[in-house]
């Protein structure tokens, strides 16, 4: 069974408490813009998700954080293309990060794929039951009910922002002071 449209009139909120008071195994695929981002389940909770969005790129991601910079992801990247070993496992054997840095920050980037998806404006959707996880998507376990909490809280804090600049076009940009 398939169920596709689009988020102005099936919020993703609703969505995803369709799928997981439903118990659904599948993929939901959003997207928006030429961004496309797919969401796992299995008996309704969430078990991967994998992005084609630029900034969503685990080496992006690294540098975002400050683990690596630029340089280093150059430099790893290129020995991906030659190699054709993955990212992860690259970062790790070049002494970059340890196993244990290198998953705690896949684990906020899998998090922050999720809850990104609530700052689409508007998106198409599609789910798809029986579609198994993508061998590239990024694993986790994640309740529907915590994901769509955390992402409709994640709504409400944007728009307090906006209010508080008194500007709806203010972007908040992390300046480096903490």
């Amino acid at each position: 069974m398939s169920v596709s449209g689009r988020i102005s009139t099936f919020p993703l909120a609703d969505l995803l408490q369709w799928i997981g008071l439903s118990r659904k195994t599948g993929r939901l695929e959003l997207s928006s813009n030429r961004v496309s981002s797919s969401v796992f389940f299995d008996q309704g909770r969430v078990v991967a998700c994998v992005s084609d969005d630029p900034t969503k790129l685990l080496g992006q991601f690294l540098v975002f954080r400050g683990a690596i910079d630029e340089g280093v992801l150059r430099d790893v990247m290129a020995e991906q293309e030659s190699s054709g070993r993955p990212i992860d496992g690259i970062l790790v054997e070049a002494g970059h990060l340890t196993r244990a840095q290198l998953d705690e920050h896949v684990a906020a980037k899998a998090e922050e794929t999720l809850l990104g998806l609530f700052d689409w404006a508007d998106a198409t959707f599609r789910f798809d039951e029986g579609v198994a996880p993508h061998p590239k998507a990024m694993r986790l376990d994640v309740s529907v009910d915590d994901l769509a909490l955390r992402g409709v809280q994640r709504l409400d804090d944007a728009a307090r922002i906006r209010e508080a600049f008194g500007d709806p076009t203010a972007i908040p940009r992390r300046t480096g002071d903490d």
